[in-house]
């Protein structure tokens, strides 16, 4: 995480378990990302949540971890 630091402001938001989870925070505007210009991201680093899209690594109320699939990413295509 200090690598992740260094490059991008980060926020710690309260999850529904009570716990703390560290955020990378691109822009305060919505629609916005301060880390992207025309498509290129821009960074040095890029955090496992983007990199990893469009999977994303969910929790369920039993504390356990599955893999789910963004259904409304443009990576995803309507066959």
């Amino acid at each position: 995480m200090p690598k992740l630091a260094a490059e991008f402001p980060l926020v710690f938001l309260r999850q529904s378990n009570g716990e703390l989870a560290p955020f990378a925070l691109f822009s305060l505007a919505p629609q916005r990302n301060n880390f992207v210009e025309q498509g290129k991201w821009l960074a040095k680093r890029t955090p496992l949540a983007l990199f990893n899209q469009p999977l994303i690594l969910s929790q369920t109320k039993g504390n356990d971890y599955i893999v789910a699939v963004d259904m409304q990413s443009e990576l995803i295509a309507n066959a």
